[in-house]
Parts: C-alpha cells; structure tokens; sequence
C-alpha cells in the first residue's frame, strides 16, 4: 500500500464521520445554542473541505489493502477521528486545553 493510497481512504472515513456532526450543529441551531452551532459547523465544513481537495487530488488513485495496510488505516482514523471530535469540544470552550478535548473524544470514540 502506498501512503497516496492509505491517505486517500483514511480522508474518505474522516468525511464520513465528519458529516455525522451535522446532527448536533441542527440540533445546537434548533436550540439556539450559538457557540456550540458554529463549532460544530466550523468543524464540519473544514474537515470537508480539506477532504474534498485530498479526494479531487488523489482521484486516479486505486485503493488495494492488504491486512498490515488495514491495521494501519483503521489506526489512522481512530487518531484523526479522536483529534476531528475534539475540535467542538476546544472550539467552544467547552475543554479547558485541546489536551483535555482530545481526552474527550478519544473515550467518546473508544
């Protein structure tokens, strides 16, 4: 597996999980909760973006795993997923450091 190919599946699974915070930011709009709206909404939309263009840039790229590969993406992910969760939590001050907002995300994900 080539790190292209690695990067390109592990940008995939971040825009998946990434799109999943739209639940809370409609549900912080719906309740009126300004901060943890834009948070959220910040989160989402970067994650986004960055992924779109590592997914436009990587296009030509074929995806073939082998089982070492997997181990790897899937502890990619975890890493990059626990980082994207505690992006909220650091953003609206809702963790004192990013440190205490990453050990959030990381038991939320675990």
């Amino acid at each position: 597996m080539s790190f292209l190919c690695g990067l390109k599946l592990v940008s995939l699974l971040l825009a998946m999980i990434s799109i999943t915070m739209l639940f809370p930011a409609l549900t912080a709009l719906f309740l009126g909760e300004a901060i943890a709206m834009t948070s959220f909404f910040y989160t989402l939309f970067g994650c986004l973006f960055i992924c779109l263009i590592i997914q436009l840039l990587l296009k030509k790229i074929k995806i073939h795993l082998s089982i070492k590969a997997a181990f790897i993406v899937v502890a990619s992910c975890w890493f990059f997923a626990s980082i994207l969760g505690a992006m909220p939590l650091f953003l609206g001050k809702y963790a004192q450091n990013f440190i205490d907002a990453f050990f959030e995300s990381v038991s939320g994900f675990t």
